[in-house]
C-alpha cells in the first residue's frame, strides 16, 4: 500500500464540502482509499488529504483515468482558482 498526502495552502478560508463529497466518489470508483482530510486546526487556510493506492500501478492506473474524467478536471480546475500552493508527500509503511 502507498499513500499520497497533499497539504494544499488557499487565499481564502475554502468551502470545500460539496467538492470533498464529489472527489470522494471519484476515489471511491477507482477504488481509492480516502484516509481523511482535514484542516489545520492554527491556520484553516491550509487543508490536508492522505489517500490511499494498493501499489504504484494502482496509483498511475487512477491519474491516467482522471486525466479524461471531465467531473475530476472540473473540480480540480474550481479548487485551483484559490489555492496558492500544493504539496505532494509520498509515504510508505514502516515495514515495507
Amino acid at each position: 500500500m502507498i499513500y499520497k498526502m497533499y497539504k494544499m495552502s488557499y487565499s481564502e478560508i475554502p468551502d470545500l464540502d460539496e467538492r470533498v463529497l464529489k472527489f470522494n466518489e471519484i476515489y471511491a470508483k477507482h477504488d481509492v482509499t480516502v484516509v481523511g482530510q482535514w484542516f489545520n486546526a492554527d491556520n484553516k487556510k491550509e487543508a490536508y488529504l492522505i489517500t490511499g493506492y494498493k501499489d504504484k500501478d494502482h496509483y498511475d492506473r487512477f491519474v491516467a483515468a482522471t486525466k479524461n474524467d471531465e467531473t475530476y478536471q472540473t473540480l480540480s480546475k474550481e479548487l485551483g482558482k484559490d489555492r496558492e500552493s500544493v504539496e505532494l508527500v509520498n509515504l510508505i509503511a514502516y515495514n515495507s
